[in-house]
């Protein structure tokens, strides 16, 4: 199983890519999407100013598309490092730690690890990555953008910034799911879009959609970026967005007595927004054992 603060330390490691390479890349995508007529995606992480917000109750106005067949052995299966096992009922678990770089991964079935005993099952489409165990976002081929993972905070506080572009300096959050919720929609700079009772997985959640504005200017904020909270008390647990015009969804929950975050952000068009939100809405939890739901 993970030291949590292993997880929290990715906040640190992988972080948004510069500015100039965001840019770059959404407007290469964009031609692409000319191109080939076809609308091209979370930290975890890319997105395009303008994007158009999907409805929400919970999902997308659409019903997430279908969930993947079962999973086949993955690339990550014969990568050293990050598969920890098969399960007899074909998730596929991957392994927590630090194995640098990305791994492909084939569409199907997976789990990762959060805290303790406690998984994450997640359906994957095809075409997708996994990095550090734990952040999943599209191979850089894919005509698609984003990135979904989850954060928490066993046995640490959490903390919200007081503006999250021109003073972060930090306040501690209250313990309650409520709370950080409450206190992520009231964040300043950030234009919330949406706020929403729904449930991940059977279990209850707040969700809350954030928009990073698109005539914002980064370069002016402190570090050049935009954090949404701390989890514990150093730079290690900081967890950052980008870039202008980007749209963040953070579900906020609790399982098995532990609160955690799941992002689904860095989405450049409705349909990636859409495709991360399936991904959500296929999330059950468990404990090393086929999913509970609770």
């Amino acid at each position: 199983m993970p030291d949590l603060n292993q997880l929290r330390a990715l906040g640190e490691t992988v972080q948004p890519p510069p500015l100039d390479a965001l840019r770059a890349v959404s407007r290469t995508r964009r031609r692409q999407d000319v191109t080939a007529a076809v609308a091209a995606c979370c930290t975890v992480a890319l997105i395009a100013a303008g994007a158009v917000v999907v409805g929400f109750d919970g999902a997308s106005d659409s019903d997430p598309e279908p969930a993947p067949p079962p999973p086949t052995p993955s690339r990550a299966a014969t990568t050293p490092g990050y598969l920890e096992t098969i399960r007899p009922d074909g998730v596929l678990v991957l392994a927590p730690g630090e194995a640098p770089g990305a791994v492909s991964l084939d569409g199907g079935r997976y789990a990762v690890h959060l805290s303790g005993s406690t998984l994450a099952e997640i359906d994957v489409p095809d075409g997708w990555q996994v990095q550090y165990g734990h952040y999943l976002q599209p191979n850089p081929s894919a005509s698609q953008s984003g990135m979904v993972f989850i954060t928490g905070s066993t046995g640490e506080r959490t903390f919200v910034p007081a503006d999250p572009c021109r003073d972060q300096s930090f306040t501690e959050a209250e313990p309650t799911v409520d709370d950080l919720a409450t206190d992520l929609a009231a964040l300043p700079f950030l234009e919330t879009t949406k706020q929403a009772r729904t449930s991940v997985g059977g279990v209850e959640a707040r969700l809350v959609e954030l928009r990073i504005p698109a005539d914002a200017d980064l370069l002016a904020c402190q570090q050049n970026r935009v954090v949404l909270y701390r989890s514990g008390r150093t730079a290690s647990g900081v967890w950052t967005a980008g870039p202008e015009g980007a749209v963040i969804r953070l579900w906020v929950l609790e399982v098995h007595g532990t609160r955690y975050a799941i992002h689904a952000q860095w989405a450049e068009t409705a349909r990636d927004l859409a495709v991360l939100t399936g991904m959500v809405r296929s999330i059950t939890f468990t404990r090393d054992g086929p999913s509970d739901g609770k």
